[in-house]
């Protein structure tokens, strides 16, 4: 069965002992960057951490790197917690291609909703347990990623992704956008009516990390947030209005943010500001940080989407590619498996990539090599059968 929240997934994840619970008191600008650190260092079976002994939050209940690990992204897709990152990236790609009958299904009390500050009451500071990442020396950096949802005047569907935040004051916060991003594009002459929505089920924040930035905010081949997260939950989402702006929002979010992107001058606007109005949350919310340790070379959320995308598009030219694995290097590199791996071959494929996303890396292997396991890679590597493509400059997206 999907999870419906992020209380679910957290008892699925404690159930397999993938759910670490600190009780030490941590301070949120080197203990806690200390602790998501160290965990995401145990590698590929790295658990999540539950952390309710914050002090500068002490009744805040905060999770991170709940997704920060093969181990976590199976239980999140319903596999046995030790299922191999093959496996689990080719069941991504079968659901990928699954059109559910219905992607949405709407529900009523919201638990959310349980409690509400209006106006003046929002104080953000107090609220979110926003932390940075970063070492004594350096500055913190507190943004964070929530799940941002919209409706752009001139888009052709509701506008839903993944988006680092900022909180700025007691009320407004920052969004920060990717350049190509139709929200950072799009001129706003008024106010635009935002939710932000955070503490979501797993599958739903991939599908929203995987998004955009595309018109409308969609994935490449054109589904929204929910559409791709209905498909990889093999269920429809369950779906809510929100009282402020009426806009659709998760049903089982922990906390749910209402506001207006204010006006700003025409022209394109990577770090427009939102003016929160309303806040719901539930009872004790858990705040699910997003940030991923700054050198982290997994990239959990959209690695097996770039994967599966890269693999569409090389096999509907070349039908000889078996495998792609894009989960390294935010998606800078990727090991492509052939058979049969013959020059021509390798030419055609690598041209091929080249023409998708100029500044990829590309490492081809035989089909008799797993381009899941990296030890079998580096071996191939120094025997010979594998060929590496280097690139200096960061990689274009990948097409659908």
């Amino acid at each position: 069965m999907p999870y419906d929240d992020l209380r679910a997934y957290l008892d699925a994840l404690d159930l397999e002992q993938q759910l670490l619970h600190i009780t030490e008191e941590l301070d949120t600008e080197l203990g806690l960057p200390r602790a998501v650190r160290a965990a995401a260092e145990l590698g590929d079976h790295a658990p999540g951490l539950y952390l309710d002994n914050l002090r500068d939050h002490p009744d805040a209940q905060l999770t991170t790197g709940l997704l920060g690990s093969w181990a976590n992204h199976a239980v999140a897709l319903g596999l046995p917690v030790r299922t191999p990152l093959r496996t689990q990236v080719e069941e991504f790609g079968r659901r990928w291609e699954a059109v559910p009958p219905a992607p949405t299904v709407d529900r009523a009390d919201p638990p959310w909703d349980e409690y509400a500050l209006f106006g003046a009451e929002v104080d953000l500071g107090a609220l979110l347990p926003l932390f940075g990442t970063a070492e004594e020396d350096q500055a913190p950096d507190p943004a964070d990623r929530a799940l941002v949802l919209t409706a752009l005047p001139a888009g052709p569907e509701p506008y839903g992704r993944l988006c680092r935040f900022e909180a700025r004051s007691r009320n407004r916060l920052t969004l920060r956008l990717d350049p190509a991003d139709p929200l950072a594009r799009h001129p706003l002459t008024a106010d635009l009516p935002v939710v932000l929505s955070l503490g979501n089920d797993p599958l739903l924040t991939v599908a929203a990390a995987t998004t955009g930035p595309t018109a409308g905010g969609s994935s490449p081949d054109g589904r929204s947030c929910f559409e791709l997260a209905a498909a990889l939950r093999q269920a429809p989402c369950p779906v809510t209005a929100a009282p402020l702006t009426g806009l659709t929002v998760p049903w089982g979010s922990e906390l749910l943010l209402e506001g207006v992107i204010e006006a700003r001058v025409p022209g394109p606007c990577r770090s427009p500001v939102v003016r929160v109005d309303r806040v719901a949350h539930r009872a004790s919310p858990v705040f699910d940080s997003l940030r991923p340790p700054a050198d982290q070379p997994t990239e959990h959320l959209t690695g097996p989407a770039t994967s599966v995308r890269l693999l569409r598009r090389l096999r509907a030219v070349h039908p000889e590619v078996r495998a792609v694995n894009a989960v390294y290097g935010d998606g800078r590199l990727a090991v492509l498996a052939l058979a049969p791996r013959h020059p021509a071959l390798v030419e055609a494929v690598t041209a091929h990539c080249r023409a998708l996303a100029p500044e990829l890396s590309v490492i081809t292997v035989d089909d008799s090599v797993d381009p899941f396991d990296l030890p079998q890679v580096l071996r191939a590597l120094a025997a010979g059968p594998a060929r590496l493509l280097d690139a200096t400059r960061r990689p274009a997206a990948v097409p659908a």
